[in-house]
C-alpha cells in the first residue's frame, strides 16, 4: 500500500520468521516482488505481476495505491522519500495487527468529511487525504485514526525525533478539526506519536528542537499527545484509547482493586 515495504516488517505481519522466509523466497522467485537494496535501506517492492495479482483479486480494496499514476505506483529513490514510507508501512501493519480497519472499502467515504462509527475504527493514510489540501502537504502526519470518541493525528518517529514545523502541524490540526465538523462532529482532534520503543519517548520529551529548531519537541498545537510503542503491549493500548467501554471496564476493574481513599 505505500509502494515500498521495510524487509523487517515480513515478520511482524505473519507472526513466524520461518515461514516469512519461504513466502518471500517464493515471491520472489515468481517475480511478484523484489528485494530493493540502495543507501543502506532494504524494502520489498511490487512488481508488475504481483500488482496484477493484487489488482484481480482485491481490487476494491487495493487499486486506490496500486493503479494508475499514484504515488505508490512510482518507485522513489530519494532516502528521505523511502524512509517516509517505511514510516507509513509500519502504521499499517501496527493498526492492521490492533483489529483497526485500514482498507478503503471497509472504512466510510471521506466525502462528507471524518465520519465516526460508534462501534469501529478507522485508519485512513495520509495518502487518502493529503491531495485534498495543498495547506496540509507538508504535515508530518501519516494518517488519521478514527473511533466513536477519539479523533487522532498520527505521526510515527520511528527510533529517532520526527521533523516538525509547527505552522504546519497547526495547518494539519486546523484542516481535521473542520473534517470533523463537516462529519457531523463538533470535537478536537489529539495527537497519537508511534515510535519503535518507549525509550524514544524520553527523547521527544527532552529534545529541545534541535540545533535548527526543526525537530519535535512538546509545544501546544494539540491539547492532548499520546504515545504508543510499536510492541504487542502498544496494541493493548490502541485497543483501550479507541474503544471507549473497554476503557469503562478497565476503569472499572483498578477501582474495585485500588479504592479511592481520601488521605488527610
Amino acid at each position: 500500500m505505500s509502494g515500498e515495504m521495510p524487509t523487517y516488517l515480513g515478520q511482524y505481519v505473519t507472526g513466524s520468521i520461518s515461514y516469512t522466509a519461504a513466502l518471500i523466497t517464493r515471491l520472489k522467485k515468481e517475480r511478484y516482488i523484489s528485494l530493493r537494496c540502495k543507501d543502506g535501506y532494504r524494502g520489498y517492492v511490487l512488481l508488475e505481476k504481483g500488482r496484477n495479482y493484487l489488482l484481480s483479486e482485491y481490487e476494491k480494496e487495493l487499486s486506490f495505491f496500486i493503479s494508475g499514476s499514484g504515488q505508490t505506483g512510482h518507485v522513489k529513490s530519494e532516502p528521505e522519500k523511502r524512509m517516509r514510507l517505511y514510516r507509513m508501512s509500519e502504521v499499517w501493519v501496527f493498526f492492521w495487527k490492533a483489529g483497526i480497519e485500514i482498507l478503503r472499502n471497509h472504512k466510510p467515504d471521506m466525502d462528507k468529511g471524518f465520519v465516526r462509527d460508534r462501534g469501529k475504527a478507522f485508519y485512513y493514510g495520509s495518502l487518502e487525504f493529503k491531495g485534498m489540501s495543498e495547506a496540509i502537504r507538508g504535515s508530518r502526519s501519516c494518517g488519521m485514526l478514527l473511533s466513536g470518541d477519539t479523533a487522532l493525528v498520527v505521526y510515527n518517529t520511528m527510533d529517532r525525533n520526527m521533523k516538525w514545523a509547527k505552522k504546519m502541524e497547526c495547518s494539519m490540526r486546523t484542516w481535521t478539526e473542520r473534517m470533523l465538523l463537516k462529519g457531523g462532529y463538533n470535537s478536537r482532534a489529539d495527537a497519537l506519536i508511534v515510535g519503535q520503543n518507549i525509550k524514544v519517548l524520553l527523547k521527544l520529551l527532552e529534545s529541545d528542537g534541535g540545533i535548527k529548531k526543526d525537530l519535535f519537541r512538546p509545544d501546544d498545537i494539540y491539547d492532548q499527545y499520546y504515545y504508543i510503542p510499536m510492541c504487542q503491549e502498544g496494541i493493548l493500548q490502541i485497543i483501550l484509547l479507541t474503544e471507549k467501554q473497554k476503557r469503562e471496564k478497565l476503569k472499572q476493574f483498578l477501582l474495585s482493586r485500588f479504592p479511592r481513599t481520601l488521605y488527610i
